[in-house]
């Protein structure tokens, strides 16, 4: 099945801001993140290069997503808990907003060095 992520809100776009150590991302992606999680962001370029911050290899995630942001990610299997499926079972269409809301708050309960803020 293709997911297709888009947006079906009237909200034109959002920001984001996650900031978390790149070992605790890497700790959030081997043992607790959603499979599906995992592709999205290996498949939407969050994933990034890993900046230093006082001494200590960090993740920045500054990312503004508006309706003109797909991210289109082949996935077989169930999604997580808590996405809304707008589309589908054949063309799943996913609002790209709640996927990051949700990994934001998912690595914020993993670890109190994440730092994770949305404004919509």
């Amino acid at each position: 099945m293709k997911v297709r992520n888009g947006f079906v809100s009237n909200s034109s776009s959002s920001s984001f801001v996650i900031v978390c150590p790149k070992k605790v991302m890497d700790n959030y992606l081997n043992k607790k993140a959603h499979p599906f999680y995992k592709a999205w962001l290996k498949e939407c370029y969050f994933l990034t290069k890993p900046e230093k911050f006082l001494g200590e290899e960090v993740i920045v995630l500054n990312v503004t997503l508006s309706s003109d942001d797909p991210c289109n990610v082949e996935w077989k299997g169930k999604l997580p808990k808590g996405l809304t499926n707008y589309g589908d079972d054949e063309d799943l269409n996913l609002d790209q907003r709640e996927i990051l809301g949700n990994i934001g708050e998912e690595l914020q309960k993993f670890s109190k060095d994440v730092i994770y803020r949305q404004d919509c």
